[in-house]
């Protein structure tokens, strides 16, 4: 059975084991989704698995680790079958034959996870699978951040003290979907105040481009120009680039 925080997709009624993953879902919901793939018993998982008198088939989790903001994320479950006798699947497969080796695979898609990730993008993703002859009972969990596009910052001009100097900062929007609300913020010691830029509506998979003109105020060969990008569906995307600053 696969199934989600809002409900399961369909499976084959002839099986045995049964794999789960609750994907999609902030790490403070982690207690609820431990409940929801075993009701009534989440206080009682860490005893289940220390007590399974018969471990006779391995079970790995396989997740996509570079997993970029925009794309879809792959998974995978592989079964294989120790025991000297066949053992039931539920899934995608029959049964489990001696000595056998089974992988079920899964995409999360985008389409799937933007709609219920807020604007972090944090996940815990749990799987859950059961061998009905013994009941062996396996459970992992994982978190992962999908990882953000950078902003990049472009010095057009030298940099120098009471000068205006132009900055150049570009960010690509990652999702399907046309971003509101977008402005830059930008800071650096000695070269600017902190001060926002506002910036278009950004539209699918395109660039935002802002420019502004800074007068840095203190001369310095290791100045930092920090630039965050913010609006209504991304939060925290950081850039920075180190700067000299001559007098």
């Amino acid at each position: 059975m696969l199934s989600t925080a809002d409900g399961e997709t369909s499976c084959p009624e002839n099986s045995a084991v049964v794999a789960e993953y609750c994907a999609f879902l902030v790490l403070e919901k982690r207690t609820l989704v431990m409940e929801s793939l075993f009701p009534g018993y989440a206080d009682t998982i860490s005893r289940l698995l220390a007590n399974n008198p018969k471990s006779d088939v391995d079970f790995e989790f396989l997740l996509d680790e570079n997993f970029v903001l925009g794309d879809d994320a792959s998974l995978a479950i592989i079964m294989k079958n120790n025991a000297k006798e066949e053992r039931d699947v539920r899934y995608a497969f029959e049964d489990l034959r001696i000595r056998q080796t089974r992988k079920f695979s899964s995409v999360l898609s985008l389409n799937d996870y933007l709609s219920r990730s807020g604007d972090t993008f944090t996940f815990t993703i749990m799987v859950r699978a059961t061998v009905q002859q013994t009941e062996q009972v396996f459970v992992e969990s994982r978190d992962m951040v999908a990882s953000a596009p950078n902003i990049t910052i472009h010095v057009l001009e030298p940099l120098m003290v009471g000068k205006s100097s132009e900055i150049e900062f570009n960010f690509s929007n990652p999702l399907p979907v046309t971003l509101t609300g977008c402005k830059f913020i930008i800071e650096g010691p000695g070269v600017v105040e902190t001060v926002d830029v506002p910036c278009k509506k950004i539209p699918p998979r395109a660039y935002a481009k802002a420019r502004h003109t800074v007068k840095p105020y203190r001369e310095g060969t290791q100045r930092v120009i920090i630039a965050r990008f913010s609006c209504d569906q991304l939060k925290d995307i950081h850039g920075a680039v180190g700067v000299a600053v001559g007098n």
